[in-house]
């Protein structure tokens, strides 16, 4: 038997399994034309956020364009000044006002490392507009942070963990009623051949993110400062050359010429004590002491220093015949009879050159001391290699004019003649002239007094007399 196959006919469609079917298709058509809506909303919101991100690129990048075109006309105008004849002091102030200007921050401030390396001086600074004048010191001894800040390029900071001397202080004082922030700030080293020569400290009153251009633009900055620092003091030297010339040419007095030297170089080089001993043939030893801004007891102490080896830094020098820089008297063997003298005194550290004549002979020493252990730097080194030609060059023509000055004074005082009218005793006499010589005493007044009542005698008394004379007096 042959089975028949069934065949769907019209009727079928509206079965409940057709309608079915066709709900299902018609509920996929409408998901996926919802998804397609969907993505093409997010796709117009892409590009909607794209282009606004587009635009705040832009805006950021000239924010930023401007931003480096302010910081590169400040270095410009600083370059400017530095350039100028303008003194360091307000060459300091110009830098502190423009950085203030330029960061939109109320202080600023130019710190010096002075010459024994270890002390920091404020030499100038702005505090909400306003200029300080007063001078601010600090050392490591006082304040053992300050070791940081001289091996750091660049320093941030707060006041909980540093206090940059007052500037923080000042700053958070002034910032107290209006919010509890503490002060932050950066310090930003102004570089030396071989130490830093100071630092350029920027402080704001409350948290402020100081960021990557502003670090450089500090960095330009006192890049600017350190190139007008190392020429002004190029300049110094030679301005100081010139006018000890000048006094040498003038015919001044030797031990005013070199105490004008000695406070010319303190100044070049602020923290240090100069000093210049010059050599007595007679006892070998050193005498008459030029030291300004030593105690008078000190001065005293060292004069008539043997000349030897571990005689100090001066005796030593001396007896070598070449520079001797003792770095810390307080362990150095070369002090071992004087230390406890030098210590006493607070001198710390000294460093010696001798100065020669002509021919070779040691004239005297020049030496530089500090309160602190220290090492030389090149700067130091040229300044005592300097102030030993000059003190050579002053010594040499006092002496070759006080040969003429005592071939016309001492050939008259003692001849026979002179001797033969009793003023003196010969012995006196040769006190009188044995410690001018040798510059132990300034006798030129009594000698000349002398050397007047002679030439008087010879006139008046000695020479004979004449009709013309008999008649005058009549």
């Amino acid at each position: 038997m042959i089975a028949r196959q069934k065949t769907s006919s019209p009727e079928d469609a509206n079965s409940p399994v057709g309608t079915d079917s066709a709900r299902t298709t018609t509920l996929t058509l409408i998901t996926s034309t919802h998804k397609l809506l969907s993505e093409l909303a997010s796709l117009k919101t892409c590009k909607a956020a794209e282009r606004g991100s587009r635009l705040i690129d832009s805006l950021n990048s000239s924010e930023q364009i401007l931003l480096r075109a302010r910081y590169q006309a400040a270095i410009a105008a600083l370059g400017q000044t530095a350039l100028s004849n303008t003194n360091l002091n307000t060459l300091f102030h110009t830098t502190a006002l423009l950085v203030t200007q330029t960061l939109a921050i109320p202080c600023c401030s130019v710190w010096q490392v002075l010459s024994d390396g270890s002390t920091l001086r404020r030499v100038s600074g702005i505090h909400k507009s306003e200029r300080l004048t007063d001078l601010l010191e600090v050392s490591v001894q006082e304040n053992p942070w300050i070791q940081e800040l001289l091996v750091s390029d660049i320093l941030r900071f707060n006041s909980a963990s540093t206090r940059i001397s007052y500037d923080a202080e000042q700053c958070e004082q002034s910032n107290a009623e209006q919010s509890k922030a503490e002060p932050s700030g950066i310090s930003v080293s102004i570089p030396g051949q071989v130490k830093p020569l100071g630092f350029l400290i920027a402080v704001a009153p409350v948290t402020r993110p100081f960021t990557t251009n502003d670090s450089q633009f500090l960095q330009s900055i006192a890049q600017t400062l350190a190139a007008a620092i190392e020429r002004k003091r190029s300049e110094e030297l030679l301005r100081t050359q010139t006018q000890i010339l000048e006094k040498v040419t003038s015919d001044a007095a030797l031990n005013e010429i070199l105490e004008s030297l000695c406070l010319l170089l303190e100044h070049q080089s602020p923290g240090s004590i100069c000093s210049i001993l010059k050599l007595d043939k007679a006892t070998g030893t050193l005498r008459s002491g030029v030291a300004p801004s030593l105690p008078s007891e000190y001065v005293s102490g060292i004069e008539g220093s043997m000349i030897g080896e571990r005689s100090g830094s001066c005796g030593t020098a001396a007896h070598r015949g070449e520079g001797v820089f003792v770095t810390d008297i307080a362990t150095d063997p070369l002090w071992e009879k004087f230390r406890d003298f030098a210590l006493g005194h607070n001198i710390r550290a000294c460093w010696s050159m001798p100065f020669f004549s002509q021919t070779g002979e040691v004239l005297g020493t020049f030496a530089l001391s500090h309160r602190v252990a220290c090492e030389p730097t090149p700067h130091h080194l040229q300044i005592l290699r300097t102030a030993a030609h000059l003190a050579s060059i002053a010594t040499e023509r006092y002496r070759a004019a006080e040969q003429l000055r005592q071939q016309a004074l001492y050939d008259h005082l003692t001849g026979p003649r002179f001797l033969e009218r009793g003023f003196v005793s010969p012995a006196f006499l040769n006190t009188l002239i044995e410690e001018h010589i040798s510059g132990r005493r300034d006798n030129r007044q009594t000698l000349w007094a002398l050397l007047m009542l002679e030439l008087w005698f010879r006139q008046w008394q000695d020479a004979p007399v004449t009709a013309g004379d008999v008649a005058v007096a009549g």
